[in-house]
C-alpha cells in the first residue's frame, strides 16, 4: 500500500461532508414511527 500524507482536517471533514447525502423528509404517524429515528436540522 502506497503511503499517502496526512489530510488535514478541515479538508479530511470537507470531503467527507461532500460525500453525504440527505434522505427525503417523510411523515409517518405515530404507531408507524415505531423503531424509526428521529432527525431535525
Amino acid at each position: 500500500m502506497a503511503k499517502q500524507p496526512l489530510l488535514p482536517v478541515e479538508e479530511a471533514r470537507a470531503r467527507i461532508l461532500a460525500s453525504l447525502h440527505t434522505t427525503p423528509v417523510e411523515s409517518v404517524s405515530l404507531a408507524d414511527a415505531l423503531g424509526r429515528v428521529l432527525a431535525e436540522e
